[in-house]
């Protein structure tokens, strides 16, 4: 005997959209300031008296403010994910 098997399908409305466009625009703003920050990092000039010393600071400042920002990005990626999936 056959089984009837329905699916039900919702469309997603005004504020469904919303947190999906801020979503998305969230994470793409993050890639950016990311992209952008070890961009910067790259690029330093590293004219000191101590030029090991200030390659050693700029891995670990890199290193620190690179997880920063990762935590930014999971923890927003997170709430507004929550709220995408919920709308």
């Amino acid at each position: 005997m056959p089984k009837i098997v329905r699916t039900e399908r919702y469309r997603r409305g005004v504020f469904g959209w919303l947190f999906r466009i801020v979503f998305w625009a969230f994470n793409v703003i993050m890639f950016a300031w990311i992209a952008i920050y070890w961009n910067i990092l790259s690029g330093l000039h590293l004219d000191s008296a101590h030029p090991q010393a200030a390659k050693v600071g700029t891995a670990i400042g890199g290193t620190i403010g690179t997880g920063v920002i990762m935590v930014f990005w999971v923890m927003g990626a997170f709430i507004l994910g929550m709220l995408v999936l919920f709308t």
